[in-house]
């Protein structure tokens, strides 16, 4: 079966589906209803950023296109990181959308970086969390759900735990996603399990948009038909995988109707740097503030990971 044959039959929630199927038809002889996740809204939208790059270390970006070639957009490029304006430090207005549609939001820091003469290597973090605009980033971000996102070290409990407590001098790391969404099933979360990782949201695809497990609901992995204490919420859709704006734009119209229907979950994951236009043109920020448009006007919860947690656990 081809990609893109497969894409086609897990980019909706199947499951969740089959479930809303289920209430429709069993339900009402049942007198069974379908109950949302929260009685005000019709379904929820996690909203959640991956922190890469602060602008830290801008000289690094500059010397990589350089090597690329002195062309186009990489002359650009090469004069925007070595410019003494940070177009890489987009939190603060990341920041301000959210707040035009009352959104909150999960925050993912990297916490290890390698360097050479002073410059980050590439497929990491371009800041250390005491640089200066990593800090910057922290004090905007004091009062919203901050996570690990799990940089390139073996996926080991004890190393991921030493990742962790890096972070506790800021807040208390509750989640987890890792970079480059890498990592196996369910090791990961076995492996997140021991140190008592409340929920992980790792599993889904970074380069295209699906429901990798068929749902969009937060769920308990089952090893040896043993649950786990750790939840997985998966997710849905990454800003590097927004390609063309009007097939975006359809497709989240139509996942938007279906989850009004089926209350379900849908995970988002945007990266701050991205809001840079030099580097990243316009899509990144039209397409993000599209979706909390239209989850406002869907009647859609644009809430953190950790809210959504605490109200299933309400339920229970």
């Amino acid at each position: 079966m081809s990609w893109e044959s497969l894409r086609h039959k897990i980019d909706k929630p199947v499951v969740d589906l089959l479930i809303y199927y289920f209430f429709e038809v069993i339900g009402q002889e049942m007198e069974v209803k379908y109950k949302k996740w929260n009685q005000r809204y019709d379904f929820v939208i996690c909203v959640t950023h991956d922190i890469d790059r602060t602008g830290d270390n801008r000289f690094f970006r500059g010397l990589k296109n350089i090597v690329r070639g002195l062309q186009g957009a990489n002359i650009r490029l090469m004069l925007d990181a070595f410019s003494s304006e940070n177009n890489d430090f987009q939190i603060e207005d990341v920041l301000n959308i959210e707040e035009k549609y009352n959104v909150d939001s999960t925050w993912f820091y990297l916490t290890s970086t390698k360097h050479i003469l002073g410059c980050s290597l590439p497929r990491y973090g371009d800041y250390d969390l005491g640089d200066e605009y990593c800090r910057k980033g922290i004090g905007l971000l004091k009062d919203h759900e901050g996570g690990l996102h799990i940089p390139f070290i073996p996926l080991r409990a004890h190393e991921i735990d030493k990742e962790r407590e890096k972070l506790r001098r800021f807040f208390d790391v509750k989640g987890t996603r890792t970079h480059y969404l890498r990592g196996k099933y369910p090791h990961l979360l076995q492996e997140l399990n021991k140190i008592g990782i409340s929920y992980d949201s790792s599993f889904g695809f970074n380069d295209n948009w699906s429901f990798r497990f068929g749902t969009s609901y937060p769920f308990n992995p089952l090893v040896d038909d043993n649950p786990l204490d750790i939840v997985e919420i998966p997710l849905n859709l990454m800003d590097v995988n927004i390609k063309d704006y009007d097939q975006f734009r359809h497709y989240i119209e139509e996942v938007f109707r279906i989850l009004r229907n089926t209350h379900s979950v849908y995970v988002i994951n945007w990266h701050p740097h991205r809001f840079n236009v030099n580097e990243f043109g316009e899509i990144p920020r039209k397409s993000f503030e599209y979706i909390l448009e239209l989850g406002n006007r869907n009647n859609a919860w644009m809430t953190s990971i950790g809210n959504l947690l605490r109200e299933l656990e309400q339920k229970r």
